[in-house]
Parts: structure tokens; sequence; C-alpha cells
């Protein structure tokens, strides 16, 4: 079910907690965190204490486009995380039938594999975009995403298009603006690990870096920053 920025604003403005937005990859990173290096180890801890916080001290939000995009990939993600836990479950075997053989023992360790741990995760990251209140995409965030598009404006770029993350980012923008129009005094914080197309907490593409100023919105890049946030100790 989706709600209307109308009913974003109205669960919003019963408290001041900071809003924060988050996009497909870091919904889907919660998965992709147990095997990328370019991920914090503590990814899915922090996703999990988030889902906890929802309500209590943040506002998890995200659009249509998200869930709709997380359908459309989950079963890749998932396979790649199978893949790379047999890649996992090979090297230890190899690791451990070496070591017992030169250092005389006999330690065994258990196949991640036999776990089962791919399906447990898959929870965990669909429960997470299940707590976030999902944003309706309207006409007007499609019709200002093909203007970004055709300029070449962040997210879009030249041979990168990016339609669905530029209707993304007017969603949020859209429901940052209604908010703010409403006397919502929080903050606004849109979480993302994409810096190639977004930019970063501290150098914004343009014309995000506008977009977001003129609003009081803040771009996050580290779940541990989000965290912190939500636990009022940034």
């Amino acid at each position: 079910m989706y709600n209307t920025i109308d009913d974003i604003c109205n669960s919003c403005l019963h408290s001041e907690f900071p809003v924060i937005f988050f996009d497909s990859c870091s919904i889907l990173d919660i998965i992709n965190s147990l095997h990328s290096n370019s991920l914090p180890e503590n990814y899915a801890l922090s996703a999990f204490e988030l889902i906890k916080l929802h309500k209590t001290s943040i506002l998890l939000i995200t659009s249509q486009n998200v869930c709709e995009e997380w359908k459309d990939n989950i079963d890749n993600v998932l396979s790649t995380m199978d893949k790379e836990i047999l890649k996992v479950d090979r090297n230890i075997r190899s690791m451990t039938s070496l070591s017992n053989l030169l250092l005389n023992a006999s330690y065994q360790f258990p196949n991640i594999s036999s776990l089962k741990i791919t399906k447990h995760v898959r929870a965990l990251s669909e429960r997470f975009l299940n707590t976030c209140l999902h944003i309706e995409r309207k006409d007007e965030h499609t019709l200002k995403a093909m203007q970004r598009v055709r300029k070449n404006e962040a997210p879009a770029r030249k041979g990168k298009p990016e339609p669905k993350d530029c209707e993304i980012i007017e969603c949020f923008l859209d429901t940052c603006k209604s908010l703010k129009s409403k006397g919502f005094k929080g903050r606004f914080l849109f979480f993302t690990a994409n810096k190639d197309d977004f930019g970063s907490n501290k150098k914004l593409k343009p014309p995000l870096d506008r977009q977001f100023s003129d609003i009081g919105a803040e771009l996050i890049n580290s779940i541990d920053h989000v965290l912190a946030i939500a636990k009022g100790q940034a």
C-alpha cells in the first residue's frame, strides 16, 4: 500500500523525529553487506537497530519506485550472495584441510551454506522495506524526473540517464517541501551509498547541492551516521 504525501505529512507532523529516506540500493545492501568489502560489516546489524527505532526516534520512509526495484532485483542479489557463500565454504575447507595437515590437528568448521542464512537475510531486508512508510509516485515526479534526464542533472548524467533514481529524488524533494510548508521542524535526510550519482555528504552533485540546501535536507552516505542520528548522537 502506498501513501500520498499528505498521508506522510500527517504521520510526520505528530513528532519532530528526523525523517530518513532510503533508496533502493541502501535496502538491498542489507544483503550485499555480508559479502561486499565496500560496505561496513555491521551494516545489517545497524539496519536491524533502525527498524526498532522507527516511530520512536526516527521515521523511515521510501518510495513506490524503491519497492518496485527491490522486487525486481532481490532474486539477483540473493543469487550473488549464494555464490559468495559457496566461495567462502570452499576457502574454509581448503584452509582447514591444510591447517589440519601441517599442525597435526582436527579442526572442523560448519559450512556457511548449511546455515541457510540467505532466506533469513532476505526476510530482514524485506522487513526493513515494509517498516518504511511508502510514498506513492505521482505523475509530477515522473515529469520532473524526465526533465532531469534531458538536462543530464544529478542523479542523471551523460550516458547514464537513471530515470528511476530521478523519480526517487523528486519524490523525496516533494515530500520535504510539503513537510516544510506544513511547519515540520525536524531533519530531512536522504540515505544512499551511491556517491557516483548523488555525491557525498559534504559535496552533493549539482543541482542537488542547491536543491537540498534550499529545503534544509541532508545527504547521508554512512549507515553508522544514520544510526547515530537515530540515537540522538549526531
